[in-house]
C-alpha cells in the first residue's frame, strides 16, 4: 500500500505539472462518462428497476390467445378465469382485474380517476401491503357490497392534501358513497397510474359467462414452480377448457408471460439504444485522451529510462502510468456524475406529465447507489482503457539496447519512432470509425422518430383537437339523456367560428361477434372488430377517408335505420369479392341488425402501427353488443 500510495503521488505530480493536457483529458472523460451516466440513471430506473414490488420475476401475466382472430394477448373470459384459479397448481395466487373509469365528485373539482376493479388477491400478488389501513376482502367482493375503495398514496397526497384521518372516511366515485378502506405505498403503482382501487364484484351470471372476454389476470408463482412449468399446465387447463366448451372456447390459448418483459417493452428499446449511442461517446473520448497519455508518455521515456538504469523494473513503471490514468478517470468521473445530476435535473423537468404517469420508472429516477457505483466502475475502466497504449509503448522500450539509445540521445527519440507513430495511427483510425458508427446510429434514430410522426395512421392530426368526457351513470342512466347532452354539446361547439368540423365518437370495445345475415354463425375463433360508436361528421372531422359509400350523417337518428361504417380491412376479410354496401350485419347473437352503408380507410396505432379493425355504428348505443375495453 505505501508503495501504491508513491506511485500515485508521483502519477499527481506528473500531471500536475503539465496542468493543460491533465485539464483537456480530465473534461473529455467527464463529458464521456457523464453522458453514459446520465443515460444509465434512464437504465436503471425504466429497465432494470421499473417496478419496486418483491420477488418481481415471479409475478406473472395471464392471457387468452386467439391465433385466427391475430391477437397475440387477449383478455380472458370470467368462468375460464376462475377455472384457471382452481385448476393450476403453479401459482400461489391469481387475481383478475378490469379498468375502471371514475369521476370523483364533492371534493373540490370533480376529477376523472383511472381508477381499477380487482379481486381481493390482487394485493397479494402484487406483494405489498397499504401503509394504512387495509385491502378489501372476498365479502366486499360481491355485488351490493363493494361501495369500498382503496387508494394510491399518490391520489392521497395530491386530492385528500395527506388527510390522516382519511381511512374510514367516504368519497363520491360516479355519485356513489364508497369508504376508503386503506391507501398503498408510493411504490405501489398497478395498474399504472391507477388512482383507486375497488372490488370487482361479479354476479353468478357474470362468473359463467365464457364467451365474453372482459378480464387481465396476474399470477405469483410458487418459489419451487418455473415459468415452462406454469405455462405447460395452463395450456393443459386450456385445452381440457377447449375440449369441455366447444362454443365458446375453441381455439382460445392459454399465455403465460412475465410482468417484466411487458413493462415500457417499446420505451426499453429506444434507452438501450441511446446507452449503446452514449457508449460510443465514451469509447471516442477514451480514443481522444489516449492519444494524449501516449503523448505524455513520449515526453516521459527519459524519466523511465534513467529509473530503469538505476534498477526500476516493468512493474513499477505500469503502476506509475497506471496511476496517472486512474488519477485522470476517477477526475473525469466526478466532473461526469456532477454533468449527469445537473442534465438529469434539467431532463425530468421537461418530460411531459404523461410519460411520467403512464411509463414505469420514470418518476422514480434518480441518481442512486447502483448510477454511483456504474460511474465508478465506469471511470476506473475508462482510465485503463486510456492508459493502454502508452503503457504499451513505454513497456516496450524498456530493453537495455532502446535505454541506452534514450538516455544518448537526451530524450528526443521519444517523439519520434515508428512504434509511436503506428499505436497514433491506430488511435485515429479507431477515433473515426466510432465517429462514424456514433454519427450513422444517431442519423437512424432520427429517421426513425421522423417516420413516426411522418407515418401516415389514416387519420389526419393536425389542427385535430380531443376532449374526453365521461357521464356520471347514475344522473344518465338511458341513451336518450346521453344523446341530448352530446347534442347539446355538440350544437354549442359548432357555433365557435374557428371550428370547422365537431363530432362525438365512444370506444366501445370490441364486438361479441359478427353476424352477417345469410350466413352460418361466426365461429369461436372469428375476428371480432373494435366498435366505436360515431356521429355525424366524424369521418370529416378526424380526416378519415371514406372509400365507398357515405359517412354517419345527421338523418341517422335513433327512428331511422340502424347504420353502420366499416374499415377496409373487415370489409376485405368479410367480403373479398362482393361490395359491403347495403348489408346487414350485427355485432352480438341478439342485437339490432345494422345496415352497412359506408367503408372507411384503415388507422394504424401511432405508437405501435398495427391496423385497428373497427366498425362504426352510428352514435354511441349501448345496445350495439360488445365488450367493454380494457386497459
Amino acid at each position: 500500500m505505501r508503495e501504491l500510495g508513491r506511485d500515485f503521488r508521483q502519477a499527481w505530480r506528473g500531471l500536475v505539472r503539465t496542468p493543460v493536457i491533465a485539464l483537456v483529458a480530465v473534461l473529455a472523460l467527464a463529458l464521456g462518462i457523464g453522458v453514459n451516466t446520465s443515460t444509465f440513471t434512464m437504465v436503471n430506473a425504466a429497465v432494470l428497476h421499473p417496478m419496486k414490488y418483491p420477488h418481481l420475476e415471479r409475478m406473472m401475466t395471464l392471457w387468452e390467445s386467439i391465433p385466427k382472430q391475430r391477437t397475440e394477448m387477449d383478455a380472458i373470459a370470467p368462468a375460464n378465469f376462475f377455472d384457471w384459479r382452481e385448476q393450476a397448481h403453479s401459482f400461489e395466487n391469481m387475481a383478475a382485474y378490469q379498468s375502471w373509469n371514475v369521476n370523483l365528485t364533492g371534493v373540490d373539482d370533480p376529477e376523472r380517476l383511472q381508477g381499477c376493479l380487482a379481486t381481493p388477491d390482487f394485493f397479494a400478488v402484487l406483494g405489498l401491503p397499504p401503509i394504512s389501513g387495509r385491502t378489501f376482502s372476498s365479502q366486499e367482493a360481491e355485488p351490493g357490497r363493494d361501495n369500498v375503495v382503496v387508494i394510491s398514496h399518490n391520489f392521497w397526497r395530491r386530492r385528500l392534501a395527506s388527510a390522516p384521518d382519511i381511512v374510514g372516511s367516504s368519497i363520491s366515485l360516479n355519485g356513489r358513497s364508497h369508504t376508503v378502506l386503506g391507501i398503498m405505498p408510493d411504490d405501489f403503482d398497478y395498474p399504472l397510474a391507477t388512482d383507486v382501487w375497488a372490488p370487482l364484484a361479479l354476479s353468478n351470471e357474470e362468473k359463467n359467462q365464457r364467451a365474453v372476454r372482459s378480464l387481465l389476470a396476474l399470477a405469483r408463482l410458487r418459489p419451487e414452480a418455473s415459468v415452462a412449468q406454469a405455462r405447460a399446465e395452463l395450456e393443459t387447463i386450456a385445452k381440457r377448457l377447449e375440449h369441455r366448451y366447444p362454443q365458446t372456447n375453441e381455439s382460445r390459448i392459454a399465455l403465460v408471460t412475465p410482468l417484466r418483459e411487458l413493462i415500457n417493452q417499446v420505451a426499453d428499446r429506444f434507452i438501450l439504444m441511446l446507452f449503446g449511442s452514449a457508449l460510443f461517446v465514451l469509447l471516442l473520448a477514451c480514443a481522444n485522451v489516449a492519444n494524449l497519455q501516449l503523448a505524455r508518455a513520449a515526453s516521459q521515456q527519459r524519466e523511465f529510462a534513467v529509473r530503469v538504469a538505476l534498477g526500476a523494473g516493468r512493474f513499477h513503471i505500469l503502476r506509475q502510468l497506471l496511476a496517472q490514468t486512474l488519477i485522470i478517470g476517477l477526475f473525469g468521473g466526478a466532473v461526469g456524475l456532477f454533468l449527469a445530476a445537473w442534465h438529469h435535473a434539467w431532463t425530468k423537468n421537461k418530460i411531459p406529465a404523461i410519460v411520467i404517469r403512464w411509463m414505469a420508472g420514470v418518476r422514480d429516477m434518480h441518481i442512486d447507489p447502483w448510477v454511483l457505483a456504474f460511474t465508478v466502475v465506469a471511470s476506473l475502466l475508462a482510465g485503463l482503457l486510456c492508459g493502454l497504449p502508452a503503457i504499451w509503448q513505454s513497456l516496450g522500450r524498456s530493453s537495455l539496447a532502446e535505454v541506452n539509445e534514450i538516455l544518448k540521445e537526451g530524450g528526443r527519440s521519444s517523439s519520434a519512432g515508428p512504434s509511436r507513430g503506428r499505436l497514433q495511427s491506430a488511435l485515429v483510425v479507431a477515433e473515426v470509425a466510432l465517429a462514424l458508427v456514433l454519427m450513422v446510429s444517431a442519423a437512424l434514430m432520427v429517421k426513425t422518430f421522423d417516420r413516426m410522426l411522418t407515418i401516415n395512421a389514416g387519420f389526419n392530426p393536425k389542427n385535430l383537437l380531443l376532449a374526453q368526457v365521461s357521464l356520471p351513470t347514475l344522473k344518465y342512466r338511458d341513451d336518450r339523456q346521453i344523446r341530448a347532452f352530446y347534442g347539446d354539446v355538440l350544437r354549442d361547439m359548432e357555433s365557435i367560428p374557428q371550428a370547422r368540423s365537431v363530432a362525438a365518437a365512444s370506444s366501445m370495445g370490441t364486438a361479441e361477434g359478427l353476424y352477417i345475415e345469410g350466413r352460418p354463425d361466426p365461429r369461436p375463433g372469428e375476428p371480432w372488430p373494435a366498435v366505436k360508436g360515431a356521429s355525424a361528421h366524424y369521418f370529416e372531422a378526424m380526416g378519415i377517408p371514406i372509400l365507398e359509400g357515405r359517412s354517419i350523417s345527421e338523418q341517422d337518428g335513433p327512428d331511422a335505420l340502424r347504420v353502420i361504417v366499416v374499415c377496409d380491412t373487415i370489409a376485405r376479410h368479410y367480403w373479398p369479392n362482393s361490395d359491403p354496401i347495403g348489408r346487414r350485419l350485427r355485432l352480438g347473437a341478439h342485437t339490432p341488425w345494422l345496415t352497412v352503408v359506408g367503408v372507411s380507410g384503415d388507422v394504424k396505432d401511432w405508437f405501435t402501427n398495427p391496423f385497428d379493425d373497427a366498425v362504426y355504428p352510428d352514435q354511441v348505443r349501448p345496445d350495439v353488443g360488445c365488450r367493454q375495453p380494457q386497459s
